[in-house]
């Protein structure tokens, strides 16, 4: 070897050294790839993320005038039957007192709200979904976003929803599954329906005279939230002013509503969130993922925010695989 040589070689090196310790490549611009792993897993931390690239979408208002959101880091990995889907952004508050109880030293008053992540898929070919994105379809070709509702105007455009809930579905690992179309009556609200489940979700943790709760988490009075088995009745002589109490007793939905897997972590100023489904649930009101088939999608985030508070991707995203 000529002495020459040595510096270029040096060089060369060094560079594949520094892509080797630089993680995980990124996705080109608006699109999510997902690489086969051995199994996938709800875990944030585990080693399967390791070599998943990440995309970055900034989220915009929905609503005129109302702010932007956070940035959403986006990885996604696949195994022979499911898809994982990790998402990371930035949130100041953990917001988990939806709907709570507060007591003011005299009555209980109830209010609050959450932190939520939503995904929307088309559940077939949708060349308007593809082309406009979520953001486009969400909600009904309304100028006037005080007469939106949620739902399409096309009968054969149907949008598979997942919903990851902070207080509401976290608890009990799963994000809320449901679908969207275009109104089922003239006098509906909405489009949107929730899968098919035969039990479990949200019961409201209500008294008979609906004035306050009926029960409490047996661990304590500072639970942040009670699941189905842990609720005890409510003793008012251990209640002070200044008490919140869960609005809600939790299951995990069971039948297609509770397909989606899902575990949220805040710490350190933001969420890390995982969610895992099957490529294909068998049931008729979810998308089907086919690896190699790029699927478009949208993102909707929701910072301790009703419905119609949120933000959203602006540009078409789209699964790829890998």
């Amino acid at each position: 070897m000529k002495l020459s040589q040595m510096p270029f070689l040096f060089v060369a090196g060094s560079i594949m050294l520094a892509a080797c310790a630089s993680g995980p490549a990124t996705s080109p611009p608006n699109t999510l790839t997902a690489v086969k792993v051995d199994a996938v897993s709800t875990d944030a931390a585990a080693s399967i993320w390791a070599n998943a690239p990440k995309t970055t979408t900034v989220t915009k208002a929905a609503k005129k005038g109302a702010a932007d959101g956070s940035t959403v880091t986006l990885q996604a990995v696949y195994d022979g039957t499911s898809i994982a889907i990790r998402a990371e952004w930035a949130d100041s508050t953990d917001s988990w007192q939806r709907n709570v109880w507060k007591y003011d030293g005299a009555a209980w008053k109830r209010g609050g709200d959450q932190d939520r992540f939503s995904m929307a898929f088309p559940m077939s070919n949708n060349a308007e979904f593809a082309s406009k994105g979520c953001g486009a379809i969400c909600h009904n070709q309304e100028t006037d976003d005080t007469k939106w509702w949620m739902g399409t105007d096309n009968a054969d455009t149907k949008i598979d929803l997942w919903q990851w809930q902070s207080a509401a579905t976290n608890p009990v690992a799963y994000a809320d599954d449901a679908w969207w179309g275009t109104k089922p009556t003239i006098t509906s609200t909405t489009g949107r329906r929730s899968d098919a489940n035969t039990g479990g979700g949200a019961k409201a943790n209500n008294a008979a005279d609906g004035k306050g709760p009926a029960f409490v988490n047996k661990s304590g009075l500072d639970a942040h939230y009670i699941l189905a088995g842990e609720e005890v009745a409510l003793d008012m002589s251990k209640i002070a002013s200044g008490a919140v109490i869960p609005g809600s007793i939790l299951a995990p939905y069971t039948g297609s509503r509770g397909d989606v897997a899902a575990k949220g972590v805040y710490a350190d100023g933001k969420w890390v969130l995982v969610m895992v489904r099957k490529l294909n649930t068998g049931n008729e009101d979810d998308a089907v993922f086919t690896p190699s088939k790029p699927v478009p999608f949208g993102i909707g985030l929701f910072n301790n925010a009703g419905d119609i508070d949120h933000t959203i991707s602006p540009d078409v995203l789209t699964l790829a695989w890998k």
